[in-house]
């Protein structure tokens, strides 16, 4: 029961994370796609963990901090980040091999 929660999760975490780097991703300062997933993938991480700072400060009795949590959470999300570059990647080499290799014309198709 808990693996489908954690996978469900980790799924809405990924989705979140690719919105933003479509959102964002060129603003960022790097050209790989890889370290905007991960800058973008620990950014959103380090605003929940201080929600949940927030939480501990707030209510001590209930939400306490759990600091090997934390550290699993960070390296989960920058395997998360690469994971999404990595289908990133993927799906930016169909569509350009769609678009180019086919004989589509770029400016009919947008």
């Amino acid at each position: 029961f808990n693996l489908m929660i954690f996978s469900i999760s980790g799924a809405i975490f990924g989705i979140i994370v690719a919105g933003f780097l479509n959102l964002i991703g060129q603003l960022l300062p790097f050209k790989k796609i890889m370290l905007k997933a991960i800058l973008v993938s620990t950014s959103f991480w380090l605003l929940l963990r201080s929600g949940g700072i927030v939480l501990s400060i707030m209510m001590p009795d209930r939400y306490h901090p759990e600091i090997p949590q934390a550290i699993q959470g960070f390296f989960l999300s920058v395997i998360l980040g690469v994971l999404v570059s990595l289908f990133w990647d993927k799906k930016s080499k169909v569509l350009a091999g769609h678009l180019f290799n086919t004989g589509i014309d770029n400016k009919n198709v947008w």
